[in-house]
């Protein structure tokens, strides 16, 4: 949508000039109705089955918006019970992989309540209960079933450096979620997110960055999947939506890695040029910032400073 949240767009073309009663879209790959929106209005479509659609008409057809974020407090999951359905043997049915791009990037920065399946926060090895089957109704093949619900978790993994890894650097992002709650928090649907994604350029194919921000500070957000090379990226920081425009010069601290903060002035901002390092390793996936103007952390500081 025009508001820069990055919803769904879908491009349906040769449609009638006639008036537009309803529109429904359905994903295939859901079970059951949450895979659904529709633009009737907003009361109408107000259910935990069903999602509001927002669309624009265009000379050639209809340019349909599929919100991602959902009625009431919305969440978002990684990875549930149900996956691994179909999968081979020589396949994890967790999600992640061990991806810290894709565990920050998607839940645990977004603004969403976060869920996923025990054992993804420290990349476990998928073990099938010896009694799980391919087939949940005959139970043939005993011990050889790919679902997630029906598996065992072997926790001396952790013992383990790269697993070790996986799960001290998802604690880091959930400290991270929790320090910076105000302006990462999680409001009711009915609230837009002060989110935005964020004009870019890279030398490597990654996800388009985003910001959220609140009235305490903006954090910028970038992922880098790739596990073989860093990202360099260039971003073009929004300073207007954000209530940064005016406000310079700014501190900004480096959340993930890990960097010193550095200072900078809005035109820096508006180019702004930083790394992101390399997927499914110790600190990597993910480049989060977090930028205030420097006159509010002067304050910060000289309260802190002051006799009680």
């Amino acid at each position: 949508m025009p508001d820069g949240v990055p919803d769904v767009q879908l491009t349906v073309e040769n449609v009638s000039n006639q008036p537009i009663g309803n529109i429904t879209v359905r994903n295939a790959l859901s079970r059951s109705t949450n895979g659904e929106w529709q633009s009737a209005p907003y009361h109408f479509v107000m259910s935990n089955t069903v999602h509001p659609l927002n669309y624009e008409r265009s000379p050639s057809g209809l340019k349909l918006f599929v919100s991602t974020l959902q009625n009431g407090f919305p969440s978002i999951k990684l990875s549930s019970q149900d996956d691994g359905w179909g999968m081979s043997a020589d396949e994890s049915a967790y999600v992640a992989k061990g991806s810290r791009a894709m565990f920050g990037y998607s839940i645990l920065f977004a603004p969403a309540i976060p869920f996923f399946f025990s054992g993804e926060e420290f990349d476990a090895t998928f073990r099938p209960l010896p009694s799980e089957s391919p087939d949940i109704l005959s139970g043939a093949d005993p011990g050889k079933g790919r679902l997630l619900y029906g598996c065992w978790l072997n926790w001396k993994e952790l013992d383990q450096p790269e697993h070790r890894a996986m799960f001290e650097d998802v604690k880091k992002m959930i400290a991270v979620r929790k320090r910076e709650s105000e302006i990462l928090d999680v409001k009711p649907e009915i609230f837009r997110p002060r989110l935005m994604a964020v004009p870019f350029e890279a030398d490597k194919k990654v996800p388009r960055p985003y910001i959220r921000w609140s009235s305490k500070g903006t954090i910028v957000v970038a992922a880098n999947p790739n596990t073989e090379e860093d990202a360099i990226l260039k971003l073009r920081i929004p300073l207007d939506p954000t209530g940064l425009a005016g406000r310079g010069p700014f501190k900004v601290s480096d959340l993930w890695p890990g960097e010193p903060p550095m200072a900078c002035a809005e035109t820096d901002l508006e180019n702004f040029t930083c790394a992101a390092p390399r997927d499914k390793r110790a600190g990597g996936g993910l480049r989060v910032l977090k930028i205030e103007p420097a006159s509010q952390c002067n304050a910060a500081a000289s309260r802190q400073r002051e006799p009680s």
